[in-house]
C-alpha cells in the first residue's frame, strides 16, 4: 500500500502494465530501504563494554585528592561502559616497586609477590557510566609500622592526568543477579538475607552489591554489613554506606567495629567476636549467605571459626 501511494506521486498517466509493475517494485524497494534505515537509526543500541576478559589500557582523566590518604581516580573508557557485574572486580596491573625487586623485601619482610615484575590489585569503582569510571583509592604511605607503605600506593599516588593504566576483568567468583539470586561457586543460590563482613578495603565491593539491589524496586533481599577497622578515619566510603542504608528504609543495616575507638564512639568495639557477629548478622536459622571481603588471613579464620560456633553453614560463607 505504501509503495502504491509513493508510486501515485511519482507515476505519469497511461503507463503500460510492465512499466507499472516495474514502478511498484522500485517504490517497494525504496520504501523498504527507508524503513530499515529508520529502524537502524532508532533501535536502542546495547553499549559496548570496556571489560571483556582481556588486558586493556585506560587513560587517567583526573585525580582528586579527598584527604591525606584518599584519592578519587577517574579512568576514561572511550565511548564504552565499564561492564562490571555486581559482586565482581576490575584488576589493575601495576609495576612492582624497583626497591622491592632489588632487595626482595617489602616492609622488612620477603616480597609477598615473589619478585614478579608486576603486581595485580583488585578494585571496584564507586561510580561508572558511559565513558568513564571512578576509583576511590586508599593510599598507604610509609609509617613506623610499614616503612615502605603499600605497593599499589607507590604507583597510584604518583599518577597524573594523561597517564595510562593497564586494566583487566571482570574478576571474581561471586555475582549478584538481583532479588536475592547469587551466582557463586557451585549452583546459584537464592536467599532472603545476606550478611557482609569486610575490612575497609572491601567496602566498595559490598557497596556495589547494595547499590545494585537498591536500583531494583522489586528486590526484597535484606543485607546486614559489618565493617571492622582500627580507627574511625580508616572507615572507607562511610557516607555512601549511610546513604544506601537510609534509602533502603531498613532493608540494609550497616554496622562498624573499631579496635581503637575514639571517645564517645557509639558503634561496636573490636576485635570482632562471636557476640558481635550474633548482634550484627541475620540469624543462621534464616539460612543467609555470608560474604567476606578484604580480611587478613588471620581475621578471616577467626570470623569463620565464630560463624561455625554460631551455627552458620560453612558452604554459605564465601569470600569474594
Amino acid at each position: 500500500i505504501l509503495a502504491q501511494v509513493v508510486l501515485k506521486f511519482i507515476s505519469v498517466p497511461d503507463l503500460s502494465m510492465e512499466v507499472w509493475d516495474a514502478g511498484v517494485l522500485v517504490a517497494t524497494v525504496a520504501c523498504f530501504a527507508i524503513v530499515v534505515a529508520l529502524v537502524l537509526l532508532l533501535w536502542p543500541r546495547v553499549p559496548q563494554v570496556f571489560l571483556e576478559g582481556r588486558r586493556k589500557q585506560a587513560t587517567v582523566v583526573s585525580v582528586e585528592e579527598l584527604s591525606r590518604d584518599t584519592k578519587r581516580l577517574r579512568l576514561s573508557l572511550g565511548e564504552m561502559t565499564l561492564g562490571l557485574p555486581a559482586g565482581q572486580h576490575l584488576v589493575l596491573h601495576l609495576p612492582n616497586p624497583s626497591s622491592c625487586l632489588q632487595t626482595g623485601l617489602w616492609n622488612g619482610k620477603d616480597d609477598p609477590d615473589e619478585g614478579r615484575a608486576e603486581i595485580q590489585r583488585r578494585y571496584v569503582p564507586i561510580a561508572d557510566g558511559k565513558g568513564s569510571c571512578d576509583l576511590m583509592l586508599k593510599l598507604y604511605r610509609s609509617d613506623g609500622t610499614f616503612p615502605d607503605g603499600g605497593k599499589a600506593s607507590v604507583f597510584l599516588n604518583a599518577v597524573t592526568p594523561g597517564d595510562v593504566v593497564d586494566v583487566s576483568g571482570p574478576a571474581g567468583c561471586v555475582e549478584y543477579l538481583g532479588r536475592g539470586l547469587f551466582k557463586v561457586p557451585g549452583p546459584a543460590c537464592t536467599v532472603k538475607h545476606v550478611g557482609m563482613l569486610t575490612g575497609p578495603l572491601g567496602v566498595t565491593s559490598m557497596l556495589q552489591v547494595l547499590q545494585a539491589s537498591l536500583r531494583d524496586q522489586a528486590d526484597r533481599c535484606s543485607f546486614s554489613l559489618l565493617c571492622e577497622a582500627e580507627r574511625e578515619d580508616d572507615l572507607f566510603c562511610k557516607d555512601a554506606l549511610e546513604d544506601v542504608s537510609l534509602e533502603s528504609r531498613g532493608r540494609i543495616q550497616v554496622h562498624y567495629a573499631l579496635s581503637s575507638p575514639p571517645a564517645g564512639w557509639c558503634g561496636k568495639e573490636g576485635p570482632v567476636n562471636a557476640a558481635t557477629l550474633r548482634a550484627c548478622l541475620p540469624p543462621p536459622s534464616g539460612k543467609p549467605l555470608i560474604l567476606l571481603c578484604a580480611l587478613s588471613p588471620s581475621v578471616e579464620i577467626s570470623y569463620r571459626t565464630h560463624l561455625d560456633s554460631l551455627g552458620y553453614r560453612a558452604q554459605s560463607v564465601i569470600s569474594i
